[in-house]
């Protein structure tokens, strides 16, 4: 059996494969694809819930536009209780709804009622649409399970301006 002799390395070879070995350690070649994969889910998920977040804002100032319009019909209408007032202040509820780019609130939705009775004592018009379905355009809020759980209920309330009673 013959030994074989192993070459001691040289300086300048010992420094050429340090040199390597550290280039190969600090590469940063592919880094920023690396963080921008990492990030990209992240902004997304953001960016999506500023959309809906904005939608639903939307939402709820136009059904609030809606109701104050429905409101403020009743108010000046001579008898908000009777048949023709409550069917003219929905109407106007729906009016201004659709006007907006909204689909109209439903009949059912929409809720009117005179604080104090329909007779000498009513004092206000309270107009409110109870738990119209906000629906999302992205997909962030089903990744949660909020998806069909997100209503939005608004009212407004004015003061009946009829005329004294006799």
């Amino acid at each position: 059996m013959r030994a074989t002799r192993m070459r001691r390395m040289t300086h300048m070879e010992r420094t050429a494969r340090v040199a390597r070995v550290w280039r190969t350690v600090h590469d940063d070649r592919g880094t920023a694809l690396v963080e921008f994969a990492l990030v990209l889910p992240i902004l997304l998920v953001l960016l999506f819930g500023v959309i809906d977040f904005g939608r639903a804002f939307l939402l709820r100032s136009t059904l609030a536009a809606g109701v104050r319009e429905g409101a403020r019909a009743g108010a000046v209408h001579e008898a908000p209780c009777t048949g023709a007032g409550l069917a003219l202040m929905r109407t106007r509820v729906r009016e201004a709804v659709t006007a907006a780019g909204q689909r109209p609130p439903d009949d059912a939705a929409i809720r009117v009622t005179t604080p104090g009775g329909c007779g000498v004592g009513a004092t206000a018009v309270v107009v409110a649409i109870d738990r119209y379905p906000f629906e999302p355009v992205t997909p962030v809020l089903a990744l949660i399970g909020a998806r069909d759980a997100l209503t939005v209920s608004v009212a407004a309330t004015y003061r009946w301006e009829r005329s004294p009673a006799p």
